[in-house]
């Protein structure tokens, strides 16, 4: 599960069901990122068998896709202009 938090209030406004197991043992920054422009989320799913990503709208908080991957993504890191997103897996293999 995914959080919205309002950072004026520190209060949780909404929540986003996203696949079990957000990325990894303990909570990091890099297990998601948004897009530049603020309009999609991405969110690494460290979970068997079927590793996933998934895609956040901000403007609805509700997931528009389900990305499957492979090797159990961890590190999310999106290009500066928003037209890409980069992962690593637990081996530290990089793949889009």
């Amino acid at each position: 599960m995914s959080l919205l938090i309002d950072t004026a209030t520190n209060n949780v406004t909404a929540t986003v069901s996203v696949e079990s197991h957000p990325s990894g043992e303990e909570p990091s920054l890099l297990e998601l990122q948004s897009t530049p422009n603020g309009t999609n989320v991405y969110v690494a799913n460290f979970m068997d068998p079927n590793p996933t990503v998934s895609v956040i709208n901000t403007s609805t908080n509700t997931v528009t896709a389900t990305i499957f991957v492979r090797d159990y993504p961890e590190v999310v890191a999106v290009t500066p202009d928003g037209t890409k997103v980069y992962m690593t897996n637990i081996d530290l293999t990089m793949f889009l």
